[in-house]
């Protein structure tokens, strides 16, 4: 009797084990069928967005600058980030790889854009397109000292050259039994004239810096960083910082400017030309003016224009206008008549005699 009493105990232990089993088993599976928490729920990964790049609008010449309209040659769609290569342009990209450069080749309409289809654009490319009828301009090679950061690239420019002469005349020698000898001299003067007007500045190259001892170095270099504190009678010395190059004094600048093929000839004999320099006039950016008209200076013309009362010729001197070329005037001015006539000499071109009114 004590025997199935047991047993029924222990059967019935079992059972109750096994039904608070299925129990959990189903109310689990009834707590995952539910909402719950949406903080539990596994995200689902979001969709990758397309990638904006460049293709080309129209046909595109091969050496062709890129202006700053990005509309004017290309479009802007968009791709799967898996169709792009580190050679392609981004939208982004154009200001950097694109803007300012030349096409090496052609490219036709619907090409996608690549960078290595585009060099740095050389001068031949800065030189400014003509007016229609006028002379395409040509870069040419300027020297001038000491500018450094007077003269930029895109900046315009007048240049001004200068020349020793020697002006031959004959002077009265001694009289020797009445008879009055002439003596063949030379007057040195300098002959000032403004060459090319509101010229383009295509590039400007530094010379090379020169360090403070004297010894040409191509960058400054970093200030040194003293390691050991400097103690001089028992007070921290403020470390000295290191001297940094410089521009030689007369150092050579070199510009390179668009000028006309006449203007090239000019510049190149004015270059050539002992004793003649040249110097430039930087212009406001919105100075356009390429109509000035100057006289030119000469002490001659300092004399009787502006003023100067440096004596230009002595009593006893005859100025031979016969080997001397007539200097250029001004339009719209009065002539002057040369106070002492030369014989046998032709009739000179006459002088001016006022400054023009385009010169302030």
């Amino acid at each position: 009797m004590r025997q199935n009493s047991a047993l029924g105990m222990i059967i019935a232990i079992v059972v109750l084990i096994a039904a608070l089993a299925g129990g959990y088993v189903y109310f689990s599976k009834d707590m995952a069928n539910q909402p719950g928490d949406p903080s539990l729920v596994e995200p689902t990964a979001l969709p990758i967005p397309n990638v904006r790049v460049l293709e080309a609008a129209t046909d595109i010449d091969a050496n062709k600058l890129i202006g700053s309209d990005l509309e004017q040659y290309f479009n802007v769609v968009e791709v799967q980030p898996t169709e792009v290569t580190p050679d392609d342009v981004l939208e982004a990209e154009f200001f950097s790889a694109v803007q300012g450069k030349v096409t090496t080749s052609s490219i036709l309409g619907g090409e996608r854009i690549k960078k290595s289809a585009f060099r740095n654009a050389g001068i031949a490319e800065k030189l400014p397109t003509p007016e229609p009828g006028a002379e395409s301009p040509k870069a040419y090679n300027l020297f001038v000292s000491d500018i450094g950061g007077i003269v930029a690239e895109g900046n315009s420019i007048d240049i001004v050259g200068s020349y020793s002469l020697e002006q031959p005349y004959l002077r009265f020698g001694a009289a020797s039994q009445g008879v009055i000898t002439l003596v063949d001299e030379k007057y040195l003067d300098i002959s000032t004239h403004v060459l090319a007007q509101n010229v383009r500045v295509l590039k400007v190259v530094a010379p090379p810096l020169v360090s403070p001892d004297g010894q040409p170095t191509g960058a400054a270099p970093a200030a040194a960083q003293p390691t050991v504190e400097v103690v001089v009678d028992g007070v921290p010395a403020q470390p000295q910082p290191t001297p940094e190059p410089v521009f030689n004094q007369g150092s050579q600048w070199q510009i390179v400017v668009a000028l006309t093929a006449q203007q090239v000839e000019i510049l190149e004999y004015t270059k050539a030309k002992t004793g003649s320099t040249l110097n430039v006039v930087v212009r406001r950016a919105d100075d356009q003016d390429d109509q000035i008209v100057t006289t030119g200076v000469t002490m001659d013309l300092l004399m009787r224009l502006y003023g100067v009362s440096q004596v230009y010729a002595q009593p006893n001197m005859i100025v031979k206008l016969l080997d001397a070329p007539a200097p250029p005037q001004p339009p719209q001015q009065p002539p002057v008549v040369i106070p002492f006539p030369l014989p046998n000499a032709p009739q000179t071109q006459p002088l001016p005699t006022a400054v023009p009114t385009q010169t302030p």
